[in-house]
């Protein structure tokens, strides 16, 4: 059985539903600012190296922007597989599913090959590597072309060197 305290003073009972109910606003406020930063980050995840042929990996961290050791890490998801292997063989099911999985090899069970890419973005320079492929490096200008991955340097080093002066992209 409940039992309810009694308040002989109302201004004290008002103080204590004024409590709950701002505890309880607490507590949903806390709750919708919680979905939303989930959905915001999951709907807007940044895209990270990303090639017209292959699949693309998405950003887990960035540090030095704008300066002379930026760094990016991305990881390829169980999404950027199954998206490369419908663009790229238009896939479903279980077919989907093996070329997917095939191309998450290079990693771990939950994550695929993970690519780092550091930019000088003094000197206009992008070293891009990952566990399927041998260090890369880009001296800017470049052609901005599928071939020889310029089109993901070219975005690479715009995330991690946005306010680069210099020329980034040849002339076509």
């Amino acid at each position: 059985m409940r039992t309810y305290k009694t308040f002989s003073d109302p201004v004290d009972a008002a103080f204590v539903i004024a409590g709950r109910l701002l505890a309880l606003l607490g507590f949903a406020t806390m709750l919708l600012i919680a979905i939303s930063v989930v959905r915001v980050t999951a709907a807007h995840a940044m895209q990270g190296w990303t090639t017209c042929h292959a699949a693309g990996t998405t950003v887990t961290s960035i540090s030095g922007r704008d300066t002379n050791t930026a760094k990016m890490i991305s990881i390829m998801t169980l999404p950027d597989a199954i998206e490369a292997c419908q663009r790229n063989e238009d896939l479903k099911g279980a077919a989907l599913r093996k070329c997917a999985d095939k191309a998450m090899r290079g990693g771990d069970y939950s994550t695929g090959p993970v690519v780092t890419v550091w930019a000088n973005c003094e000197t206009g320079t992008l070293t891009a590597e990952s566990t399927h492929m041998s260090a890369i490096h880009f001296k800017f200008p470049i052609a901005g072309s599928c071939a020889g991955y310029g089109e993901a340097a070219i975005e690479a080093f715009k995330t991690l060197c946005p306010s680069y002066k210099g020329k980034i992209e040849e002339d076509q």
